[in-house]
C-alpha cells in the first residue's frame, strides 16, 4: 500500500477500528468457548479458549477425541471387569464342587498352584477396571460409571482386610493338609470369595448396561 494511503486511512482511524474489531471478535469468540465449555458434548472449541477443567483434560472433552477416549476407557472397563468376573464367576461355580470332592491334601495343593497363578491377574484386572471406569466417568461418562468402578474397587480393599487372613493361614507350611483345619479353612475361603463373584458380576452388569 502507498505510503499516503497508509497515512491517510490512520489520519481516518480505519486501522484502528479494524483492530478494535478484531479484539472485540477474539474476545467474543473465547467468551463463546468458555460458555460452551464443559457438559455440552457439541462443543469443538481449541484447547487454549478452554475453562481450567477442560485443561485439565487435555484432549478427551474436545473435538474428535472426546467420543473416543471415552468409548476406549469404557471398553477398557468391561473389558477388565468382564474378565474378574469371569474368573471369578468360575471358582465359585466350577471348581468349587471339584474341590469339595478331592482329599484335603489335593484340594489345598490345587487351591495353593491357583491361588499362586491367579493372584496378580486378578489385582491387575480389579485395577485397571475401576480406574478405567473412573477415568470413563470423569471423561463424562456419567456418575453410573463411579458408581460401577467404586464397586469393583471393593474387592481389593476386601480381600486385603477380610479374606487375607485365611489366605495367609492357607499358605502356612505348617498346616496340616489333611486336617479339618485345613478343610474349613478351605471352606471359609469360598464362601468369603463368593462376595467378590456377586460385586464383580453386579459391576460387569452396571458397566454393560450403562455404555
Amino acid at each position: 500500500m502507498h505510503a499516503l494511503q497508509i497515512k491517510a486511512k490512520l489520519a481516518t482511524g480505519q486501522f484502528a477500528g479494524a483492530q478494535l474489531a478484531t479484539s472485540a471478535t477474539s474476545k467474543r469468540r473465547r467468551k463463546d468457548a468458555l460458555s460452551t465449555c464443559g457438559d455440552d458434548k457439541r462443543s469443538q472449541h481449541f484447547i487454549p479458549y478452554g475453562c481450567r477443567r477442560c485443561r485439565s483434560w487435555p484432549f478427551w472433552r474436545h473435538g474428535l477425541f472426546a467420543g473416543a477416549a471415552l468409548f476406549a476407557l469404557q471398553i477398557v472397563a468391561i473389558l477388565a471387569a468382564g474378565l474378574f468376573a469371569g474368573a471369578a464367576l468360575f471358582v465359585s461355580v466350577v471348581q468349587r464342587p471339584v474341590m469339595e470332592r478331592l482329599p484335603t491334601n489335593q484340594a489345598l495343593s490345587y487351591w495353593r498352584t491357583n491361588f499362586d497363578a491367579a493372584r496378580l491377574m486378578q489385582i491387575a484386572l480389579a485395577l485397571i477396571g475401576s480406574a478405567a471406569a473412573a477415568l470413563a466417568a470423569a471423561a463424562g461418562g456419567g456418575r453410573v460409571w463411579w458408581f460401577a468402578g467404586g464397586l469393583l474397587a471393593t474387592v481389593i480393599p476386601y480381600t486385603a482386610v477380610v479374606i487375607f487372613p485365611t489366605i495367609r493361614r492357607l499358605n502356612d507350611d505348617k498346616l496340616d493338609p489333611t486336617s479339618k483345619e485345613a478343610k474349613a479353612l478351605l471352606r471359609r475361603w469360598y464362601e468369603l470369595h463368593a462376595f467378590r463373584t456377586v460385586v464383580s458380576v453386579s459391576a460387569f452388569g452396571v458397566m454393560v448396561a450403562a455404555r
